[in-house]
């Protein structure tokens, strides 16, 4: 025999008959059909399928929740009526990528409150995933709706004036997963529904109506809730006294073909009554077949999902889209015998979505293993009977594409937990505990009949560090090779299932302020990787600057940053959008267009700083691309400044005065200025003295004749010299330069240009020619600069 589990096989026999006595009362039995009632029913449901299909490819839009696109809902419901809608494409985007792109970007907004999706849209995508077999994505989105429900006062997911019309239909999504049971709140959301009476509320439909009926019953039957039947029949009264001669439900203006689908599903969910009858349900079916017209893919959906509740399993997929009848399916299978492996994790192809049992059998002879069945059970594997039963985990009616299992003896049954992120991967087993020397494995869909496995097994913390290179998605597994001997117990861990993860990119606006409240980095745009080496988080963004920083190794705080440290209750902080995380930068992260600032807190009170805004000017546009991004860099920095009325002179030579502060504000040191008494041309009133003396001082300038001349223009021969002086580097002797004209450059300058040239610093003009006598412009001397502070990592 085959069962789920061990719990299963110990409890099987205790089990049985009180499993067949239950299902007698809750589950009543399908009527049989007539072949041509089959005929019909299937027929419209291809015909909904390929509306659906047509009007998707109108526009290719997705949505968490809509009813003129294809959302969270469609999906799931196409999903049940095994429809290959994840791989419908529009202008080179599947659906699956797309529904991916909602479901991230709904984890990345339900930090804040404010930016948070309605609990509705949550379900639908929670959903969506659940039935798409994206079990880490919907386990998240399942626990944001269960905290939303934990943290309302009314016991819903939202509190306020007409929030019924949000919880009811969320309600209604987990009662018919019968979810209702993790609720963490679940007597407060029985009160809430019990008492929700909106047969007389201020707007009464058939939708919220219908769904307060089978949610009643669905906590009735999950939460073990007694006491409700009047008040489900009280709603179906209301859908009884709505009933139209043609057989459909309807109210006022409403949709009938949505309205009829939903006393279909309260049927299907709260069984046939008095109240509503066979005929009742019937009539509604015959209305469905008889629509040739269906408003919007939402009626569509609801009218197909009428037909699959009431037994019809489509077959089909929608001409124009990648399926076919005989979809071709990779699973991956694994067999553990009770003291050793059987078969090695493998990928098989079979046609169509198979039982776990009919994948084994077709596929023994190829892969070299042994099958006996009886009754539909596998028996035993290469003569093993392991005491009469063998089991699967995890086990499915059928198996999709990219699914996988393992089939296990007795002796075999530890599967674990895979937790994965873009640089590392963790196995425990199924207590909690890690696991030493697990094997993980990842591929793409192209990649899976030859999975990637990390080189080296996880350690004693049950990790393994990953270097995955491209921006992909990846499917990822662990096993561990059981070495036990039957019937001792095994060594660990057999396997996990697989986990899936986006290794993306991001962009977010960075920028950095010291202690003493000076732009030392940014404001710059820098793009993030999930495989960088602290992926896409605030830490990510430090690192991807160059500044130098030092982490904390107790608690993951920064404690340097350009050699600034920590001292006491002062130091270095993050911020994000203009808030504090409560999570370490490490774990905090990021999103597309998220502007992160570091700062150096000085004060609990000060709060945080302002983001620093690169500062333009009305005369750098376009025609100054070349430099505006140095210009707005250095100037948010304050290292430049513009000349009035919002100008900057780009083109304006600048000034020996200008370019020593300039060159002091970039070094951004405590310079102790010598004063200005060796230049006679120096007036130590003017603005430009303390930094002429600083620059002096730091033997950045020199002087001719006593004389500083502060109002000439500054060459290229000179900057050249002052950069290098900068560097405080050795210049190559009698360096040779290439220049076309390197007999303009004076023999005290030489070295200094070459070192300048070769620090790509400064460039020479078309012609190779350097004009090392010409003055160098306001706009290249913030290039220059720009270019030093890079290099330097200032």
């Amino acid at each position: 025999m085959i069962f789920k589990n061990k719990r299963a096989a110990l409890k099987i026999t205790t089990l049985f008959m009180a499993m067949v006595m239950i299902a007698m009362v809750i589950l009543p039995a399908a009527p049989a059909m007539a072949a041509e009632d089959n005929a019909a029913y299937d027929a419209k449901a291809e015909e909904l399928i390929q509306n659906i299909y047509n009007k998707y490819m109108e526009n290719g839009e997705v949505a968490s929740s809509s009813n003129t696109e294809l959302d969270g809902f469609a999906i799931y419901v196409l999903n049940k009526a095994n429809v290959n809608v994840l791989e419908w494409e529009y202008e080179g985007e599947t659906v699956d990528e797309k529904l991916e792109n909602l479901i991230v970007d709904a984890v990345a907004k339900e930090a804040d409150s404010t930016t948070q999706i309605g609990a509705k849209n949550l379900a639908f995508l929670y959903v969506a995933a659940e039935s798409s077999n994206k079990a880490t994505e919907a386990t998240k989105l399942l626990g944001f709706l269960k905290t939303r429900q934990a943290n309302s006062v009314n016991g819903g997911f939202m509190d306020g004036d007409y929030s019924e019309y949000t919880n009811l239909p969320v309600f209604d999504l987990l009662a018919s997963e019968n979810k209702l049971n993790v609720l963490e709140e679940a007597d407060k959301a029985f009160e809430y529904i019990r008492d929700l009476d909106v047969t007389e509320s201020e707007f009464p439909d058939f939708m919220s109506i219908s769904q307060s009926a089978r949610v009643l019953k669905g906590m009735e039957i999950q939460l073990s809730k007694g006491g409700l039947n009047e008040r489900i029949k009280t709603r179906l009264e209301w859908q009884k006294a709505n009933k139209a001669e043609d057989g459909s439900f309807n109210a006022s203006e409403g949709n009938a073909v949505v309205n009829t689908s939903e006393v279909l599903w309260t049927i299907n969910a709260v069984g046939l009554s008095t109240t509503l009858t066979r005929a009742d349900k019937d009539g509604a079916l015959d209305y469905l077949l008889e629509q040739d017209t269906f408003a919007n893919i939402g009626a569509n959906v609801w009218a197909l999902r009428s037909l699959l509740v009431n037994g019809t399993v489509p077959n089909f997929n929608p001409t124009g889209s990648t399926g076919g009848e005989e979809k071709l399916n990779k699973i991956t299978i694994r067999i553990e015998g009770p003291e050793f492996t059987i078969l090695p994790e493998t990928v098989v192809e079979v046609n169509g979505e198979k039982s776990y049992s009919d994948i084994l059998i077709h596929n023994a002879t190829a892969l070299g293993y042994t099958v006996e069945e009886a009754e539909g059970f596998i028996t035993s594997i290469n003569g093993i009977t392991d005491g009469g039963f063998w089991m699967v985990d995890p086990y499915e009616e059928t198996y999709k594409d990219t699914d996988s299992f393992v089939f296990y003896g007795g002796g075999s049954s530890n599967t674990g937990d895979l937790t994965v992120t873009e640089n590392s991967a963790t196995v425990k087993d199924m207590d909690g505990n890690p696991v030493e020397g697990a094997t993980v494995i990842y591929y793409t869909k192209d990649t899976m009949k030859t999975p990637t496995k990390v080189a080296t097994l996880t350690d004693e913390n049950g990790k393994v560090e990953l270097a995955i290179e491209e921006i992909e998605k990846y499917h990822f597994a662990a096993h561990k090779i059981n070495t036990g001997v039957y019937p001792e117990p095994d060594n660990g861990l057999v396997r996990t299932l697989p986990v899936m993860l986006s290794v993306k990119e991001v962009k977010v606006n960075m920028a950095l302020i010291d202690n003493n409240g000076k732009v030392i980095y940014g404001p710059q745009s820098l793009t993030l990787k999930g495989n960088d080496k602290f992926g896409l988080t605030a830490l990510g963004a430090l690192e991807e600057t160059g500044l130098d920083y030092l982490i904390s190794t107790s608690n993951d705080f920064v404690e340097s940053i350009q050699t600034i440290a920590n001292e006491g209750l002062n130091g270095w902080m993050y911020a994000v959008n203009g808030e504090t995380p409560p999570v370490a930068a490490l774990e905090k992260t990021l999103v597309d267009g998220d502007v992160v600032l570091w700062y150096y807190s000085t004060s609990a009170t000060t709060g945080i700083p302002a983001f620093p805004v690169k500062t333009s000017f009305t005369d750098v546009g376009a025609n100054m691309a070349w430099a505006k991004e140095a210009i707005e860099a250095l100037a948010a920095k304050g290292i430049i400044q513009g000349t009035g009325d919002n100008k900057f002179e780009p083109n304006r030579p600048i000034t020996r005065a200008e370019f020593s502060k300039v060159v002091v504000e970039t070094l951004g040191e405590d310079i102790v200025s010598e004063g200005t008494g060796m230049f006679s041309d120096v007036d130590s009133t003017k603005w430009y003295a303390e930094y002429i003396g600083k620059a002096a001082a730091k033997g950045l300038i020199e002087g001719n004749e006593g004389k500083f001349r502060p109002d000439d223009t500054i060459t290229r021969n000179e900057v050249a010299v002052i950069l290098h002086r900068m560097q405080n580097e050795v210049a190559p002797t009698n360096a040779t330069l290439s220049f076309e004209d390197k007999a303009t450059v004076p023999a005290w300058a030489n070295d200094a240009v070459a070192y300048a040239v070769e620090k790509a610093l400064v460039n020479g003009y078309p012609g190779n020619i350097f004009k090392g006598q010409d003055p160098m412009t306001r706009a290249e001397v913030a290039v220059v600069l720009y270019r030093y502070i890079q290099m330097m990592g200032l």
